[in-house]
């Protein structure tokens, strides 16, 4: 195997069916290095941090609404229909209707790793504001 040296994060893809079971993350912060880096901000109060400054501002808010949809938009593309017929009618929306992470209230910030990796994928102001943090 070979290993490239990189000081970017690593970000996985995840399937959202698997082994016949739902898992809404579809972006996944692969880099130990980097998973520390926004634990520490979590452990420092940050997602409720994100949450607040969100909120407090109705752009922001809609901007942050827009952006789960466009996640699960892009989680519905790797979906295969016949998978998602196996599920049961929860699992089925818990993949189908929920935003970031499976977040069903998407006015919600549950976890920034998932957060960050989809900033990585897909750059956004909630990503900025999470490297802005990690630099200061």
């Amino acid at each position: 195997m070979n290993t490239i040296e990189s000081s970017s994060p690593h970000v996985q893809i995840c399937l959202p069916v698997q082994k016949l079971e739902p898992f809404p993350t579809l972006y996944w912060l692969s880099d130990p290095k980097w998973d520390k880096k926004i634990a520490t901000l979590e452990a420092g109060g940050a997602v409720k941090k994100m949450r607040a400054w969100i909120t407090e501002d109705e752009s922001r808010a809609s901007e942050y609404k827009k952006l789960q949809v466009l996640y699960r938009d892009q989680r519905r593309s790797f979906i295969k229909l016949d998978e998602m017929k196996k599920l049961p009618i929860g699992g089925r929306k818990r993949i189908w209707e929920t935003g970031i992470g499976g977040m069903e209230d998407w006015s919600l910030v549950r976890c920034l790793h998932m957060q960050y990796a989809f900033h990585l994928i897909h750059p956004n102001f909630v990503g900025k504001k999470i490297e802005e943090w990690l630099s200061s």
